[in-house]
């Protein structure tokens, strides 16, 4: 993801660019020469989410995802955990992803 390791750019976890490079990734992976143009994806936890976001943008050649422990509702499975206000995430959010705190 941008912002990651030494690539250029700013972490913005599950944000619209990281979807838009993800698409883009599963599109040009489409057209390699090895390719059948069927891509599939998996992930685990974060790698879980991003694939489940990939599947809603719905790329053209992504035919099957294999989302491993991905959370399909943040606010239930992360924020307020069974009701009760989990600090969890933002303690994440505050370690990989600082520019994007709002509070």
């Amino acid at each position: 993801m941008r912002g990651s390791g030494a690539s250029p750019g700013v972490i913005d976890p599950f944000g619209p660019q990281e979807q838009r490079d993800n698409v883009d990734l599963i599109e040009w992976l489409a057209t390699r020469p090895s390719s059948t143009g069927r891509i599939g994806q998996m992930g685990l936890s974060y790698g879980g989410h991003t694939t489940l976001l990939a599947a809603v943008n719905r790329p053209k050649h992504l035919v099957a995802i294999i989302p491993i422990n991905g959370i399909s509702d943040w606010y239930e499975n992360t924020i307020y955990r069974g009701g009760i206000r989990s600090p969890r995430i933002q303690t994440w959010q505050k370690e990989v992803a600082p520019n994007t705190l709002t509070t």
